[in-house]
């Protein structure tokens, strides 16, 4: 019992190593793969072979039956001939014409002589023909014995092949000439081999087909097309009789069979398939060892991943803190900045009020010396005690008016200078420049300056913060002012706003003062430059500050023939105002 099992065991060892090898799967796969493919090509193969030449078979014999048709109507034109000449009927100009119109409707036919019973030619059509042939034997030998042996048996025969007179292959038909009984000569018909197969075959057999006459040794006579012989798996052999005397029929099919570039190609990629599938088992192999070195690699490194995850997720947290560090000072960095810019803005409407401030005294004065004229005039009438009561009335009126216009000015110059948080919202561009106007006209009127408006009464409102726009165009307008003051006959300040097509109103400020060099034109909205004496040179600054804080652009070109034109532009509301609240 322990023999047998240990038998056992030795004949099953060489499985269990097979089975323990992972390549042995795949490589039974392959090779049935491999026998299972060659086997279906093989079948194909023959398969498609075997159809080829029936087809080839059935071409032949149609091509041998054509052949045979043409001979067979040849010959019996030939015999009717013989017949008439042998009957005395037909003299040497009745046979040229009768055979004129034959040998074109049947071109394979080259010549017909008319030889005698000593085998000299007498006559020839085609007339043009050579003119040598004419009373001289049959020149060549195979002519000759056909000729003999078609007087001996009064039937008729074909001459095997020969060079014909123009050193092309042909071959004869020997017609023999009976009077009584008794032959008196022969009509010799010359066929050339070329001619039979380019002119008698149907044009498919000679489309598909390479057609070639052959002896009985195999020795080809005349191909058609010239060209090498095509495989002899797709090639037959037919006999050609009547003709016989070893004349053979040769078709041979155009193309590769079975092994067509399609089954080449299909074949190619089997073989590669298999190379592959060698090369894939060779390629597991070699990922199985590699696969047991990583493993034991990851067995090693999985310890000190832990360790290294810890320690890298600790640096991105210490990153993450650092950056949101950067990020709030940041924050802080342009609050802060920010809160500078509302500063140095607001000085600069404080700077400019100090530099109005003559003017607006006198605007003030105005309302406040008629307040004291009214009072005074109606205490006049308290202490007279006159009965005017309407007079006292009408005094009270005006007091209260200029005492309204006056708060007014104070109110424009508080929202002026107030220091709070910039809020856009939906405005009137119109009603921020009436405003304006009323701030500068004392400084206008006193310097003589006339202001001309050109704002359209539909002119929709913009997306803006009034203060600060207010501060850009009292700036625009204090500068053309100034501008004008240094010496200027044609005091003129024009202030246009138009609304474009792209969502944009254009504001425009032109002076008529001396202007500015096209060199400096660039520089006039750089802080600290200025053109003036007294200048510090931030209020084109600001201004252009402001106006790209909203969104829009300010920029400088002259005023021909002299000043400047200044053009800032603002977003057009666009449907804001039924989501903002209205101004105060």
């Amino acid at each position: 019992m322990r023999t047998f099992a240990e038998q056992s065991a030795r004949l099953l060892r060489p499985i269990r190593w097979l089975a323990g090898r992972t390549w042995f799967g795949p490589a039974v796969l392959g090779a049935l793969l491999v026998a299972v493919l060659g086997g279906m090509l093989l079948g194909m193969q023959a398969k498609s072979l075997q159809a080829e030449r029936a087809d080839l078979a059935a071409s032949a014999g149609t091509a041998r039956e054509c052949i045979h048709q043409r001979l067979d109507a040849s010959r019996d034109y030939l015999r009717t001939l013989a017949q008439d000449m042998g009957r005395g009927t037909l003299d040497e100009e009745a046979f040229q014409k009768r055979l004129a119109l034959y040998l074109v409707d049947h071109p394979e036919l080259v010549s017909v002589v008319y030889v005698d019973a000593s085998g000299t030619a007498r006559w020839t059509a085609p007339s043009q023909g050579d003119p040598k042939v004419v009373g001289l034997p049959l020149a060549c030998p195979q002519s000759q014995q056909g000729h003999r042996e078609a007087i001996r048996t009064g039937q008729c025969v074909y001459s095997p092949p020969h060079v014909g007179l123009q050193g092309e292959p042909a071959f004869d038909i020997n017609v023999p000439i009976l009077r009584l009984g008794e032959p008196v000569g022969g009509l010799v018909g010359v066929y050339s081999c070329e001619r039979v197969l380019r002119h008698v075959l149907h044009r498919d057999i000679l489309q598909k087909h390479q057609v070639s006459l052959v002896d009985e040794r195999g020795n080809v006579i005349v191909p058609l097309p010239a060209v090498a012989p095509l495989d002899a798996r797709l090639a037959t052999v037919v006999e050609v009789n009547p003709p016989g005397k070893g004349l053979l029929l040769r078709l041979g099919r155009y193309g590769h069979g079975f092994w067509g570039a399609g089954t080449i190609l299909l074949t190619l990629l089997y073989a590669a398939l298999v190379v592959a599938m060698i090369g894939g088992m060779w390629s597991l192999k070699r990922q199985i060892l590699c696969r047991r070195r990583a493993e034991q690699s990851l067995r090693e490194a999985r310890d000190s991943l832990a360790l290294r995850v810890r320690e890298r997720t600790s640096e991105l947290e210490r990153a993450n803190e650092q950056l949101h560090a950067e990020m709030a000072e940041r924050r802080r960095a342009e609050e802060r900045a920010r809160q500078r810019q509302e500063e140095l803005a607001r000085v600069s409407r404080v700077s400019t009020l100090g530099e109005m401030a003559a003017g607006l005294a006198h605007e003030l004065n105005q309302p406040l010396g008629a307040i004291a004229s009214f009072a005074e005039g109606a205490m006049r009438l308290l202490e007279s005690h006159a009965d005017a009561p309407e007079q006292i009335h009408s005094a009270m009126t005006e007091v209260r008016a200029q005492a309204l216009r006056a708060g007014n000015i104070v109110h424009r110059l508080r929202d002026f200078v107030s220091k709070g948080k910039p809020r856009r919202r939906c405005v009137e561009l119109c009603r921020l420049v009436e405003e304006v106007v009323d701030l500068a006209g004392p400084d206008l009127r006193q310097e003589r300056i006339a202001l001309e408006l050109d704002l359209p009464r539909d002119l929709p409102p913009v997306l803006a913060d009034p203060v600060q726009i207010q501060q850009v165009l009292l700036n625009l307008l204090r500068n053309s002012l100034e501008a004008i003051r240094r010496g200027s006959d044609d005091r003129r300040i024009a202030l246009a706003a138009r609304a474009g097509e792209d969502s944009l109103c254009r504001v425009s400020v032109a002076d008529t003062g001396p202007g500015c060099p096209p060199g400096e034109i660039d520089r006039l909205c750089t802080a600290l430059y200025t053109t003036k004496p007294e200048g510090i040179g931030m209020g084109l600054s600001i201004s252009r500050t402001i106006v790209e804080a909203h969104h829009g652009r300010l920029w400088i070109e002259p005023n021909l023939p002299a000043g400047l034109v200044v053009h800032f532009t603002l977003p057009l509301a666009q449907g804001a105002c039924d989501d903002e609240p209205p101004p105060e």
